[in-house]
C-alpha cells in the first residue's frame, strides 16, 4: 500500500467513524427544546385578573347538548381486569342480567365490533395511550431526598409527550368514532403530573422550564420585582430561577408561622396544578377536533391534593367527563363544580357484595352521578364462563336507576344555603405542616387521601353537615377572588383555609358585612396564596385575635403542626392517626380539641350586617363519633351554630320517632318539581363502601320511616312504586336501607 493509499483509507476510516457517531447520536438524541408560544402581549395586574386571563382557568367546551348528547342516562360499565373476556357471548349475559355497558382499551378494534353488532353501549378508555399521563409506579424511580432533582421519563411540558399522545389519540378515535354505541372517551386511567398524588420527582425538562419561567413572569405581573419581593430574593430573570423542593424549605418549621415563606415551592405546585389542567384541555381539545359529537376526560381522578395536578378548580373547566375515587370528598367538590351535573360524573365500582352494591348505586344517583364503572376481576364475577348470582342482583337495581335517570337529568342540585371553601393554595400548605413529621423523609409520604389533615376536616365538615340534615356546595376560590361570594348563600366555612390572597379576604369581609355568616374552623388566611406568612392574619382585626407570633408550640399537643401523625402512623388515617396527639391537647368543653394554645376558642363577631366566628378547633374527631352518643353530643355545638340561620326542612324519623342514623337526604329541581332522595351514608374509603356495613343499619331489612317536609307540598309522588299521595306533607313509606327512597312533589 503506497502512501497515497494509506492516507485515502484512513481518510475512508474516519469518515466512516464520524458518521457513525453522528448516526449514534442522532438516534440516542435528547429532544430538542421547541418553540414555545409567544409571551403574551398583556399581563395582569393583580391576582384576580391573573384568574381571569390565565388559559388555566379556560373551559372547554361545556355546552349542556354536547355535554349529554351521548351520555343521557345512566349507565353501569364493567372494566374487566383481562380483556379477553368480552365477547359476543359475554355481552349477551350481561345484558340479561341488567348491566346496560361495557369499556374498551385503545386499540381493540375487535371489541368494538362485539359491541356494535349486539348494540351494546360502551366507552373508551386509555385514548391517549398508557404511559404518559399514566405512570406506573414501577417505572417512576421517585430518587431519594438530596439525591438532586431527577427528570420525569414523561414531561408534560415536552412537546415530545404531547405529541405522543395526539398520535394515540388520533389512532384510537378514528378507529371507534363511527360506532353508535360509543358513548365517550377517558384520555386515560388514573393520570397525574406525579404518580397518583404521591410526592415524586421534579419534571425539569428544558421544555418544562421554559414554560415554568413563562408562567411566572405572567403569574407575577410580567415583572421580576414582584416576585423578588415575594420570594424575599434577588433574581435578575425569571430564567435563573430554579425548583425549590420542601428539602429547602427545612428551616421554616423553626419559625413562628407569620415568617413562614414557602412561596418558591408552592408556586411550582401551582404551576404543575396549571400545567397538568392545560395538558388535558389541549388534548381534549384535540379529540373533540377528531370527533365533536363525544365528551372527554379521564378516569380513576384522585382526591385534591398538593401533588399530581388535582386542583379541582382547574380541571372542572377542562374536563368534559369524569370518573373518580371517592377520596378527599373528591365527589363532591366535582358535583360542585358541575352545575346541572352535566359533565358525565361516575365513581368506581368495587364491590360484589349485593347489599353495599345496591346502597353504592342508589346512593350515587342520589349525588347526581351518572352511572358507575366496575373494577371488574373476572374471578370475581364469572364461574366456569357463567356470572356469579350477586351481579343478577346488582343489575336488577341498576336498570331500575337507567329508567329513573332521565328524571334528574340536567336537573339543579338543591343546597340550604352553605358553602365550604375550596382553597387550593391552603392545602398545599396544610401539606407542608402536615409533613413536618418526616423531615426529609417527605418524598416517601404514602397516599395523602388516608393522612392529609386537609382532606380529614374537609371529610369532619361534609359529614356533621349531612348528619345534620343539611346539603351545601364547595364554593372555589376563582370565583371568590373575582366575583366574591354569591349571594344564594347563607353560610361560609372556612376549613384549613390557611392561604387566601387579599382579594378573597376582601370579598369574604364583604359577604360578612352584607348579612353572612362566616366560620372558620382554624388558622384561617394566615398566610397568602403563595404561601408566604402575614405578619397578621387576614381575619385577626375582624376576630379581634392575633395569629403573629404562632409556633409549633402553639399548636394542637405543642409537637407537631397538625392533629395527626402521619409518621408513627403512616399506614393508618386521619380519623385514627392522631391517637397520641389528642389526648394531649386541650379542650374546650371538655370534648373539642383547641388548635392554637394561645387564642380563646369560639370567638364570635358581630360585622356589619353579619357575624363572623372562629372555632379555633378541629372538626376532624367526628369522623371517629359519629353513629355514638358522643357523636351527638359533639354535634350540638355546630347545631347551635348553624340551626339559627338555616334549618333542615325534610325530616326523616323512624318506628323509634328519631332521625335512622347516617341517614342524608339529597334534592334536586326540574321542570318545577322537586326529586328527593333518602338514603343511608356511611363514612366512604377508597373503595366507596362502608366497612362493616351492618354497624351503620346498611341492611336489607325493611323499615317504616316517615318523610316531613316542611314546605307547601302539591302532588306528592312516589317515583319508585307510582303511588300518589295528593296534596301532603307528611307520609310514611316502606324502606329498605340498602336501596333509596324517591319522591317527588311540584312547588306549591
Amino acid at each position: 500500500m503506497n502512501g497515497k493509499t494509506r492516507i485515502l483509507a484512513v481518510v475512508l476510516v474516519i469518515i466512516v467513524l464520524i458518521s457513525a457517531f453522528l448516526l449514534i447520536k442522532w438516534m440516542t438524541r435528547e429532544e430538542e427544546v421547541s418553540e414555545l408560544e409567544e409571551e403574551p402581549k398583556v399581563f395582569p395586574v393583580s391576582y384576580p385578573d391573573y384568574i381571569r386571563k390565565a388559559e388555566e382557568f379556560k373551559e372547554t367546551n361545556h355546552n349542556l347538548t354536547f355535554l349529554t348528547a351521548r351520555w343521557n342516562q345512566w349507565y353501569f360499565l364493567p372494566w374487566f381486569s383481562s380483556g379477553r373476556v368480552w365477547s359476543e357471548e359475554t355481552i349477551k349475559k350481561l345484558r340479561e342480567a341488567g348491566i346496560n355497558g361495557g369499556s374498551t382499551a385503545a386499540g381493540y378494534q375487535s371489541w368494538v365490533r362485539y359491541f356494535d353488532k349486539l348494540d351494546f353501549p360502551f366507552y373508551m378508555d386509555q385514548t391517549a395511550g398508557r404511559g404518559p399521563l399514566h405512570k406506573d409506579w414501577g417505572e417512576y424511580n421517585r430518587g431519594s431526598p438530596g439525591g438532586g432533582l431527577l427528570q420525569s421519563p414523561f414531561p408534560l411540558g415536552s412537546k415530545k409527550t404531547i405529541d405522543t399522545c395526539k398520535k394515540k389519540i388520533k389512532y384510537n378515535i378514528d378507529m371507534a368514532k363511527n360506532s353508535p354505541n360509543l358513548i365517550c372517551y377517558s384520555l386515560d386511567d388514573e393520570p397525574s403530573a406525579t404518580v397518583f398524588t404521591r410526592p415524586a420527582k421534579w419534571d425539569t425538562h428544558p421544555d418544562t422550564m421554559k414554560k415554568y419561567h413563562r408562567w411566572l413572569k405572567f403569574y407575577y405581573f410580567g415583572s421580576i420585582d414582584n416576585l423578588n419581593r415575594e420570594w424575599e430574593t434577588n433574581y435578575e430573570k425569571f430564567e435563573d430561577i430554579p425548583i425549590v423542593t420542601p428539602d429547602d424549605l427545612q428551616d421554616e418549621y423553626g419559625k413562628p408561622l407569620s415568617k413562614w415563606n414557602l412561596s418558591p415551592w408552592q408556586d411550582y405546585l401551582t404551576f404543575t396544578d396549571s400545567l397538568f389542567a392545560n395538558v388535558l384541555g389541549e388534548l381534549i381539545e384535540y379529540a373533540n377536533e377528531l370527533d365533536p359529537t363525544r365528551c372527554v376526560g379521564i378516569s380513576g381522578g384522585q382526591a385534591p391534593s398538593t401533588w399530581g395536578g388535582y386542583d379541582y378548580v382547574k380541571l372542572m373547566k377542562k374536563l368534559q367527563y369524569i370518573e373518580a375515587y371517592n377520596i378527599g370528598c373528591s365527589m363532591e367538590v366535582i358535583r360542585s363544580f358541575n352545575p346541572y351535573q352535566a359533565i358525565p360524573q361516575v365513581q368506581t365500582y368495587f364491590t360484589t357484595n349485593t347489599t353495599i352494591g345496591k346502597w353504592f348505586l342508589y346512593h350515587n344517583f342520589a349525588h347526581g352521578n351518572r352511572g358507575v364503572i366496575a373494577w371488574a376481576p373476572v374471578k370475581d364475577w364469572f364461574t366456569d364462563g357463567n356470572l356469579k348470582p350477586w351481579v343478577k342482583v346488582i343489575g336488577k337495581a341498576n336498570m331500575e336507576l337507567v329508567n329513573q335517570s332521565k328524571k334528574i337529568l340536567l336537573a339543579k342540585w338543591i343546597h340550604d344555603g352553605i358553602a365550604i371553601y375550596y382553597s387550593q393554595p391552603s392545602i398545599q400548605t396544610s401539606w407542608f405542616m402536615d409533613v413536618y413529621v418526616h423531615g426529609k423523609t417527605w418524598i416517601n409520604r404514602p397516599a395523602d387521601y388516608r393522612l392529609s389533615s386537609a382532606d380529614g376536616c374537609r371529610w369532619a365538615w361534609t359529614t356533621l353537615l349531612e348528619d345534620m340534615g343539611l346539603q351545601y356546595n364547595f364554593l372555589g376560590y376563582d370565583v371568590v377572588a373575582t366575583e366574591g361570594v354569591p349571594k344564594e348563600y347563607k353560610i361560609l366555612i372556612l376549613t384549613k383555609a390557611h392561604s387566601l390572597s387579599d382579594a378573597e379576604i376582601e370579598n369574604i369581609k364583604k359577604f360578612v358585612e352584607r348579612g353572612g355568616i362566616l366560620i372558620a374552623d382554624y388558622l384561617p388566611a394566615v398566610f397568602d396564596e403563595h404561601g408566604k406568612g402575614r405578619e397578621k392574619g387576614g381575619f385577626d382585626d375582624l376576630f379581634g385575635v392575633s395569629h403573629a407570633n404562632v409556633t409549633r408550640e402553639d399548636l394542637f399537643d405543642g409537637t407537631i403542626f397538625s392533629e395527626v401523625d402521619a409518621e408513627k402512623f403512616w399506614d393508618e388515617s386521619f380519623i385514627t392517626a392522631g391517637k397520641e396527639i389528642r389526648p394531649r391537647c386541650k379542650r374546650y368543653l371538655g370534648t373539642y380539641i383547641i388548635a392554637v394554645r394561645s387564642i380563646e376558642p369560639l370567638k364570635r363577631v358581630k360585622y356589619g350586617e353579619g357575624e363572623a366566628i372562629l372555632l379555633n378547633l378541629s372538626p376532624m374527631e367526628y369522623l371517629g363519633l359519629r353513629g355514638t352518643p358522643e357523636g351527638d353530643r359533639y354535634k350540638r355545638l355546630f347545631e347551635d351554630l348553624i340551626y339559627p340561620v338555616v334549618k333542615p326542612w325534610v325530616h326523616v324519623t323512624g318506628p323509634d320517632g328519631k332521625r335512622p342514623p347516617v341517614t342524608e337526604v339529597t334534592y334536586f329541581e326540574k321542570n318545577d318539581r322537586v326529586y328527593l332522595i333518602v338514603t343511608k351514608n356511611p363514612l366512604r374509603g377508597l373503595a366507596g363502601v362502608p366497612k362493616p356495613a351492618s354497624a351503620e343499619g346498611l341492611t336489607d331489612e325493611p323499615i317504616k320511616v316517615t318523610i316531613s317536609i316542611d314546605r307547601p307540598v302539591k302532588d306528592l309522588v312516589n317515583e319508585r312504586t307510582g303511588e300518589r299521595y295528593g296534596d301532603v306533607s307528611t307520609v310514611t313509606v316502606e324502606w329498605v336501607p340498602s336501596e333509596m327512597i324517591f319522591l317527588s312533589f311540584s312547588i306549591s
